[in-house]
């Protein structure tokens, strides 16, 4: 951490109660968005306020708006958010100091070692209800600053998909451009609740960084980095947060369940928690971060690949034919009882995968370009088996090579700059030593190795992850390690590496992020072996 003399005065000045606060245990906790984020905690535990975060910007990001006035426009967008939030309830926490690039904010939160820590669905759809129910008028003069640069916003009403996209004109003029194709593609979808007419408060990045504990008791959550917070439909934080993190049906079920009844919706049939969920499986092609939409956008028109196997014409998404094809498939589901119970347990792409007839959606999935979007493809989030990796070990015998195998801890801690320790799970962790002051901290973390010496078989319940602002660890991909080891030779040892029941908690190709995960295992095991005194080069 630069500065940090000059910071730990600030904090003393800006945070009541620490003005006389002698020593300060500092956390780096920054994320991947780019912005530094650092946590202070007074060494005296008796101390209140417990903690506070300074975060800082970095200057590239202060100068991506197109005009210096736009920034400022933006800055304030977010604050105003946070003030409207305050207004309606413990929803966030506001903001004690701030300057050009950095401001200084209450901690919430608490540090916990379990590994597959996730906040309970029931809570998740609360504190979204919380959010949703604050009034959009803290958004209007940023609204009348968009219609006045844009006056063809006007045409759209303030709850559809156009207007979550229109936030980015202020940074991204050329947005503009891809409004009508929206538009024309929303409008294509007969919703079975959402209405585009009602715009609410989003939070515009609802995921599970994004949300904290505020303290140990687990029994209060509160919404953090608000930089994104707009307006627009409920579903754009509810349907990629359903989608990003990977709930199955049930915990979606009780997260859409939970924020109708926070919002005061009678539902006694639960047929409005089902209609919203199938509405938030066709607001996948539509959302602004990680829609399909976008990604045709991003990953087929700019990169310039194939629409359709053998054709040499440009993908378009103005044309739109693909995804306008899905949300006839949707529309006709949406009409009966059964499609539509199967359509929201197994999710719009693998249901389509299953039924749809239409020729110009499977040509679209099946093409060089629809292959770039991993999300749509047949049997996406399974768990995988992936990866063949071999190494080669010289002067052991497989006996020897097979206890060393089972010793992960001591592959952990040969990993640099990192502290190893054991949890109250059994679960070995290595994290990177906060002292390193890196920015993204990723821990690894197993449960004991188990080995059959009969079989000269074994494995390793391996998870990688990152604990990241809200200092909790979180499994982003997990599955089984699994190792054989053969005696090839007098002299040579040959060990063979797979990662079965591999997933990933992502929207990108489990089996490529799992055969990245190998190749690092198989270099910590490497070195692990070579530590031992046996000779292992990769093969």
């Amino acid at each position: 951490m630069t500065d940090e003399p000059k910071h730990i005065e600030m904090m003393k000045d800006i945070v009541p109660g620490w003005s006389s606060v002698a020593k300060f245990n500092i956390s780096n906790l920054s994320g991947a968005g780019g912005a530094s984020l650092y946590m202070f905690k007074p060494a005296d535990q008796t101390v209140k306020p417990w903690g506070a975060v300074i975060k800082i910007e970095k200057p590239s990001r202060r100068l991506q708006a197109i005009e210096p006035a736009n920034e400022d426009i933006i800055s304030l967008r977010t604050n105003d958010a946070i003030c409207a939030f305050e207004r309606n309830g413990k929803i966030t926490l506001g903001k004690l100091a701030e300057g050009n690039n950095w401001f200084v904010q209450l901690a919430m939160g608490v540090e916990e070692e379990k590994w597959d820590h996730r906040y309970p669905p029931k809570m998740i759809g609360d504190l979204s209800a919380r959010i949703h129910s604050t009034p959009t008028l803290w958004a209007q003069r940023y609204v009348d600053i968009l219609e006045k640069k844009f006056p063809q916003l006007k045409n759209y009403p303030k709850g559809s998909a156009v207007w979550s996209w229109a936030k980015y004109a202020l940074n991204a003029p050329e947005v503009s451009g891809i409004w009508e194709a929206i538009g024309k593609l929303e409008a294509k979808i007969n919703y079975l609740e959402n209405d585009p007419k009602t715009s609410y408060t989003v939070h515009g990045d609802w995921h599970g960084y994004n949300m904290m504990y505020t303290d140990k008791s687990h029994t209060e959550m509160r919404a953090i980095d608000l930089d994104e917070t707009w307006i627009g439909s409920p579903l754009v934080d509810m349907s990629r947060h359903m989608w990003l993190e990977g709930w199955n049906f049930e915990a979606r079920h009780s997260i859409i369940t939970a924020w109708l009844a926070k919002r005061g919706v009678a539902d006694k049939d639960g047929s409005k928690a089902i209609s919203w969920l199938m509405d938030a499986e066709i607001y996948k092609l539509l959302n602004n971060i990680d829609g399909i939409f976008i990604q045709d956008l991003k990953k087929c028109t700019l990169a310039q690949k194939p629409l359709s196997r053998g054709s040499s014409r440009t993908p378009q998404p103005k044309d739109g034919e693909a995804l306008l094809s899905l949300v006839n498939m949707w529309n006709h589901a949406s009409k009966e009882k059964l499609a539509t119970l199967e359509l929201i347990t197994m999710g719009i792409f693998e249901y389509a995968s299953q039924h749809s007839t239409d020729s110009v959606w499977t040509d679209y999935r099946d093409s060089e370009c629809g292959q770039s979007i991993p999300s749509i493809q047949k049997g996406f989030g399974v768990k995988h088996t992936v990866g063949n990796e071999n190494l080669y070990v010289e002067g052991g015998d497989a006996k020897k090579v097979l206890k060393a195998l089972s010793d992960f801890q001591t592959v952990l801690k040969l990993v640099p700059g990192t502290i190893t320790k054991k949890d109250k799970g059994g679960m070995w962790k290595s994290i990177i030593d906060p002292k390193a002051d890196k920015e993204q901290l990723e821990p690894y973390f197993n449960k004991v190795t188990k080995v059959s010496q009969k079989k000269s078989t074994g494995r390793t319940f391996y998870v990688a992850g990152g604990t990241r602002k809200s200092g909790y660890p979180y499994g982003l991909s997990n599955g089984n390690l699994l190792f054989k080891v053969t005696q090839v030779s007098s002299d040579t040892v040959w060990i063979n590496f797979k990662l079965k029941g591999w997933q990933q908690m992502a929207l990108q190709y489990p089996e490529y992020a799992g055969e990245l995960q190998l190749k690092s295992l198989v270099g910590l095991y490497t070195f692990a072996l070579n530590a031992k005194g046996l000779t292992a080069p990769s093969g």
